[in-house]
């Protein structure tokens, strides 16, 4: 925060998250804030959590959201986050749920390259209260071989990816 108070900027709102202590004490929260110039009111704590969906949930039980709704001035209109609650205790038991198996045909078989299509799967299988389990198919995997059926034994559906080039194509038309 010094650094950033040499440069002329002045943070309105601090997150300490210091992942060895589990708690901070409200004194350690109003003497960082004594410190830095910044409102004790206007210091708070990020907690460690299992999910980052769990991050907003937490910000909210701090009033965290109400204090950028008066900093920007903005008009209040009450928190719909009861919702987004029951939302992210449905995700954190999805184990619990049904399971369904979707095929996933693409030439990068690894999460990194889908992760947007990782999520969409799993949010839009939480709206319908199943659990969906990815296959990932490599489309130069189907290329090779005249008997794709074994690629696709117990699947719910199938998704099959863009891509950018040539690589891949015969299989995913396959």
């Amino acid at each position: 925060v010094k650094d950033l108070q040499s440069y002329g900027l002045q943070p309105d709102i601090i997150l300490c998250r210091i992942p060895a202590e589990p708690e901070l004490p409200k004194e350690v929260l109003h003497k960082i804030a004594s410190m830095t110039n910044t409102d004790k009111n206007a210091v708070f704590k990020a907690v460690d959590v299992k999910s980052l969906y769990e991050i907003p949930i937490k910000f909210w039980e701090q009033h965290i959201d109400d204090l950028i709704v008066d900093k920007f001035r903005f008009k209040r209109n009450g928190s719909k986050i009861h919702k987004y609650k029951a939302l992210v205790e449905k995700y954190m038991s999805a184990d619990n749920l049904p399971e369904v198996e979707i095929g996933v045909i693409t030439k990068y078989v690894n999460e990194e390259a889908h992760v947007s299509l990782k999520e969409s799967l799993y949010h839009s299988g939480l709206a319908n209260d199943v659990r969906v389990k990815r296959r990932w198919i490599n489309a130069e995997d189907l290329e090779k071989t005249d008997d794709i059926a074994p690629f696709f034994e117990g699947l719910s559906g199938v998704i099959t990816c863009g891509g950018f080039d040539v690589r891949g194509v015969e299989g995913k038309v396959k």
